[in-house]
């Protein structure tokens, strides 16, 4: 069997020229049009269920997967797949999907764009942890500045604010800022715009239906190496109990981890569940050898006009 696969992670992805947030770092519906195209010549599209029969792959596989249950996923991206015979692998998260809150993540990339000064957020932030030092024990600002890991997409600054929102700050801080960001920039009715940006269970089924894989990403898209195992496998456990609403049968089950964060207890819990297929965030081609750790690509490792292909070689 071929033991390499290339795998494509995307997120959003919208008509950005009518989105209401433009500068959302999402790809354009029409450049991903294109790189179907692309990948249509270069590649042969497999599926999640190609993977689980474990038979042998054509030459040049690759496989899109589609992370967190946007909207995006059902009105732009299930018809072009679905016209073309191609069957993506998607992964939505419980608490947006079903009871329409809008994931921490999500509140910060809406902020983040819709800002025209990044550094009016880092103000705030940087604010919040000053006035709160003491009673919140946290460590001065140059400490987290010098944890923050580098980002092959975003600025210092952007970086900056995700990472003491998603990471550096304690929960109950990083919970307080995210909702207080959320409804002075974005909104003040959570649920509204939830039911806006997220796919709910009628969309899945119908998509899962017409052949598309649904697969876990967690309760709260949380840093599952972040949590003990109860916490672990809350996140797993009610996962699983949604895809079984969607119409997901245990032999169908795949996960991909939220933040591509997970550890043993994560592949520990998972095993128990019978899931076959992780993937993480991991740069590069997957290794069949180690499937409940296969890497991906993003949609960004490919370049505008598509000149080479994602695993960096010049297409024959």
């Amino acid at each position: 069997m071929n033991q390499t696969l290339s795998i494509i992670m995307y997120h959003y992805i919208r008509d950005l020229s009518k989105s209401k947030f433009p500068k959302i770092k999402g790809l354009d519906i029409n450049l991903f049009v294109k790189q179907l195209e692309y990948l249509t010549k270069h590649y042969q599209f497999i599926s999640v269920n190609d993977l689980l029969s474990k038979e042998e792959l054509p030459l040049n596989p690759v496989l899109l997967t589609f992370d967190d249950g946007y909207i995006d996923h059902y009105t732009y991206v299930f018809p072009k797949l679905r016209e073309r015979g191609i069957s993506g692998a998607f992964f939505p998260t419980v608490n947006a999907s079903k009871n329409h809150c809008v994931l921490d993540v999500n509140k910060i990339h809406f902020v983040l764009a819709s800002v025209n000064d990044i550094t009016m957020i880092v103000d705030e932030i940087n604010q919040y942890a000053l006035e709160n030092k003491e009673s919140l024990k946290l460590d001065d600002l140059h400490t987290y500045k010098s944890n923050i890991p580098k980002s092959r997409f975003d600025t210092d600054d952007v970086v900056y604010v995700k990472y003491m929102l998603q990471q550096g700050l304690p929960l109950a801080a990083r919970n307080y800022l995210s909702d207080k960001l959320f409804k002075k920039y974005i909104s003040v009715d959570e649920a509204d715009f939830a039911s806006t940006l997220y796919v709910n269970t009628e969309h899945l089924k119908e998509m899962r239906e017409s052949g598309m894989s649904i697969g876990i990403h967690g309760y709260s898209h949380s840093w599952l190496a972040t949590l003990d195992e109860i916490g672990q496998s809350f996140e797993i456990n009610e996962s699983v109990k949604f895809l079984h609403n969607v119409g997901v049968k245990d032999c169908e089950l795949t996960i991909a981890y939220p933040y591509g964060s997970y550890n043993d207890v994560t592949l520990k819990i998972v095993a128990n569940h019978n899931v076959r297929i992780g993937f993480t965030s991991q740069v590069g081609k997957a290794d069949l050898s180690k499937p409940l750790e296969l890497r991906r690509f993003d949609t960004n490792d490919f370049t505008a006009k598509f000149k080479r292909d994602i695993s960096g070689v010049n297409p024959k």
